[in-house]
């Protein structure tokens, strides 16, 4: 019986290991695909290289700039390929299917769909990974801090969830604000990059007598609900939750109560304003006054343009990305199956139309195929709410004090597309709202060179000092 068991032993350790190197052989190359963040792209490249018995990957982040992350390890079991990337504790897990890995990304405690196809006409050069660069963030807080900082949980009683966040409470409180997050699932301190956004706004203004809540957004850290296919209207209600957690505080009866929201959260902002009374002021800080119609194809158009692509593969980015928008629109009925047709159809005709020269500069990027998990964005609950919202419907209505800020240099919610048109719908509004484009500044409002997506992890500075010291005047201010 023992012979019979090694011999099965040795044949099935044999079947797999044939099993191994025909997958290995397969695998080895380069796959490039791109992480659907709400609106945004972020491009991944893995360069997978094959041994006598083992895998061997690292991994490009062009929106980062950085090339060659080690990845600790690639294991094969059946179909199924796992990378995980200890640097950024990070773990890709996916099965082959065709030219594609179909997996998920998993970072952070978030979830996102992944699929990255096989680039078969450029060489893999073997290079020796380098370790990571330590990044350096200078106004990342560090105790003893002059406020009280407590874990905190409140109630969104629509939908019944527990949402969850850190209170930074000064000793005597002039004004409390709720901050709120951009598009995709965002913890507390909406890590982004390397920078803490949150913390550090959180931080400079309870140094300066305002307190503040940040919460992770639902489904994402300590907070209950599920994040995929809510809305920015569902969104909306855990911000209003958050207000009325605050209003309902001993410590900060009678003060004034407002919200500060970047980029979507601007959005979200106004939207709250206009359903709860106990909001005195908001921030919007890359506020849309856009249609998501608008924002989804500048945006676009702009982060082609920063990347280095010319004009004319930019303007074809777009071009694709409207007649998507297009199908979502008309068809937003349509049951998925039908849909996922139909745009796969509108994607696979814009691009035939194109020029070989752009078509080889939008693959670079990652382009060229509609991937599985933009269309399943495409086809969800957010991005139909998103593409048809109208912030002017709820600005225009505003009459309590609004700050409007944009960055110069942003390409995700280009300045002077939509500063001008948020400076005129508020200016039959309160007496001290105000709109104002803040010079070399990008979207997340670091001084920036170009703007570029590229930039935000090499810029060592997490929010500029004349953002900072902007919001906090303002907001010491307003009436």
């Amino acid at each position: 019986m023992r012979i019979f068991r090694n011999a099965l032993t040795l044949l099935l350790s044999t079947a797999l290991l044939m099993s191994f190197h025909s997958l290995a052989d397969e695998l080895e190359g380069k796959w490039i695909g791109n992480i659907e963040i709400g609106t945004q792209l972020v491009p991944v490249v893995f360069n997978i290289t094959a041994s006598k018995d083992e895998l061997k990957s690292t991994m490009d982040s062009p929106m980062q700039g950085a090339t060659d992350i080690p990845i600790e390890s690639v294991s094969v079991n059946g179909n199924k390929i796992v990378f995980d990337i200890a640097v950024a504790a990070a773990r890709y897990e996916a099965v082959k299917d065709g030219d594609s890995l179909v997996g998920t990304w998993k970072q952070s405690g978030q979830s996102f769909a992944l699929e990255v196809t096989k680039q078969t006409d450029q060489t893999i050069t073997t290079k020796t990974p380098q370790p990571p660069r330590k990044l350096n963030r200078p106004q990342e807080p560090k105790p003893p801090f002059d406020y009280t900082s407590k874990e905190v949980s409140f109630l969104n009683s629509m939908d019944g969830i527990e949402l969850s966040g850190t209170l930074t409470l000064p000793e005597k409180p002039v004004a409390a604000v709720v901050l709120v997050s951009g598009s995709g699932p965002q913890d507390r301190n909406q890590l982004f990059m390397g920078h803490k956004t949150f913390w550090v706004l959180a931080d400079f203004l309870s140094n300066h007598n305002v307190a503040v809540l940040r919460f992770d957004d639902r489904g994402v850290g300590k907070s209950q609900g599920v994040f995929e296919n809510s809305t920015s209207y569902d969104f909306s209600e855990d911000v209003s939750a958050g207000i009325e957690f605050l209003n309902s505080m001993p410590e900060l009866a009678g003060i004034r109560l407002g919200i500060i929201g970047h980029s979507e959260g601007g959005l979200i902002a106004p939207v709250t304003a206009n359903t709860n009374t106990n909001v005195d002021f908001i921030v919007l800080m890359s506020g849309p006054s856009q249609s998501g119609l608008f924002v989804s194809e500048n945006q676009m158009k702009k982060i082609l343009l920063s990347n280095g692509l010319t004009q004319e593969a930019a303007i074809a980015g777009s071009e694709i990305t409207a007649e998507l928008n297009k199908a979502v629109i008309e068809n937003a009925n349509t049951p998925y199956a039908e849909l996922r047709t139909i745009l796969l159809a509108a994607y696979s005709k814009k691009w035939d139309s194109l020029s070989q020269d752009v078509k080889q500069q939008i693959k670079q990027l990652g382009g060229g195929t509609l991937p599985e998990q933009r269309i399943q964005m495409l086809t969800g609950n957010w991005y139909k709410t998103f593409l048809t919202h109208k912030p002017t419907n709820y600005l225009a209505k505003l009459d309590i004090p609004v700050l409007a800020l944009f960055g110069e240099k942003d390409v995700q919610v280009s300045a002077y597309e939509h500063h001008e048109l948020m400076r005129e719908t508020l200016i039959n509004g309160h007496q001290h709202s105000e709109s104002l484009v803040l010079e070399g500044h990008n979207h997340l409002f670091q001084r920036s060179e170009t703007g570029a997506m590229t930039e935000y992890q090499h810029i060592e500075e997490t929010l500029s000092p004349v953002l900072l010291e902007k919001v906090k005047t303002w907001i010491l201010a307003a009436k």
